[in-house]
């Protein structure tokens, strides 16, 4: 059985994505932020996030898709997500500050563009995840909760620990 929708329209899930999206940059940039993990800089987390959002974008538009370490979402053993996220931010380290925070914002604008174009029916539609497309499939998942899983789940639990540890 599939997980319930977390959203029903697209304007729900835009709504969704914006704040959380917006609650991940302001916990970055406020005064006193303990990063988590706690070995990673804010531009290392934005780093990752890119990564996220890029891989979903060429989910939806193959033409714009980058070289990634291989992933299918939640089908990704823990254990292989780790080594992703470690081989694709120790990548970006070579990059400023800024120049990870200008590819975050475009790769986050481009990735919002295209979930607005998401009909609102399709959110509901149950798809399985392979390497590079999401493919109708009835014992598979809602769209809406596929991209809640890269999106703003992704940012909440980064802000959330982020505030977790700044708090303690």
């Amino acid at each position: 059985m599939s997980d319930p929708p977390p959203v029903g329209t697209t304007d729900e899930l835009l709504e969704k994505v914006d704040y959380e999206w917006a609650r991940l940059i302001r916990v970055l940039d406020g005064p006193g932020t303990r990063l988590t993990p706690p070995e990673w800089s804010a531009a290392d987390i934005l780093s990752h996030v890119r990564l996220y959002d890029a891989w979903l974008l060429g989910m939806f538009d193959p033409s714009s898709r980058e070289e990634q370490a291989p992933y299918r979402s939640y089908l990704t053993a823990r254990e292989d997500v780790d080594e992703r996220n470690r081989l694709h931010v120790e990548r970006d380290r070579v990059l400023t500050p800024e120049e990870i925070r200008r590819r975050a914002l475009e790769a986050h604008a481009a990735l919002r563009q295209r979930l607005a174009s998401i009909p609102d029916e399709h959110l509901t539609a149950t798809y399985a995840v392979t390497e590079d497309a999401f493919i109708p499939a009835a014992d598979g998942r809602s769209l809406a909760v596929l991209i809640a899983i890269e999106t703003f789940w992704h940012y909440r639990d980064h802000a959330d620990a982020i505030e977790h540890r700044s708090d303690s």
